[in-house]
């Protein structure tokens, strides 16, 4: 108590507690060279990870864009994360018409997209695999 010098007594407690924790932190620090850095892997996306992310939002808000205002807004409420009823009851819409018209979104963006959808892709598989039927057999 040699250092105290009669103002609050609470305060210079509490300076010496922070004054230990802070040493005691510094003693726990790692001490490593500069040059071990440029060892250490970076677990974050690399610049092309970047754009590549980017360019797919753009292209998603484009596609976006191209769908009907309900269509649009059905769409977003699925990608957050909302159910179909509850899509519905944010719509003032029947769940059926909430269903067709995320239905008819989904085909609109593959289109626009390029993306041909799985049921026609097996459409197409199946008639490939069926044997031809020759006339008259």
């Amino acid at each position: 108590m040699p250092g105290y010098r009669g103002r609050s007594f609470r305060s210079w407690l509490f300076a010496i507690a922070h004054n230990t924790v802070i040493d005691a932190w510094r003693g726990q620090r790692p001490q490593r060279p500069l040059d071990d850095a440029r060892l250490t892997p970076d677990s974050g996306l690399s610049p092309e990870d970047h754009a590549l992310a980017a360019d797919a939002r753009a292209t998603l808000r484009t596609c976006l864009a191209q769908l009907s205002p309900d269509q649009r807004a059905v769409v977003e409420l699925r990608l957050a994360g909302l159910t179909g009823a509850e899509i519905a009851l944010a719509l003032n819409r029947s769940e059926g018409s909430v269903k067709l018209l995320h239905f008819r979104a989904i085909n609109r963006l593959r289109s626009l997209l390029g993306v041909r959808s799985n049921s026609n892709e097996h459409e197409e598989e199946a008639r490939d695999a069926a044997p031809i039927q020759q006339p008259g057999r």
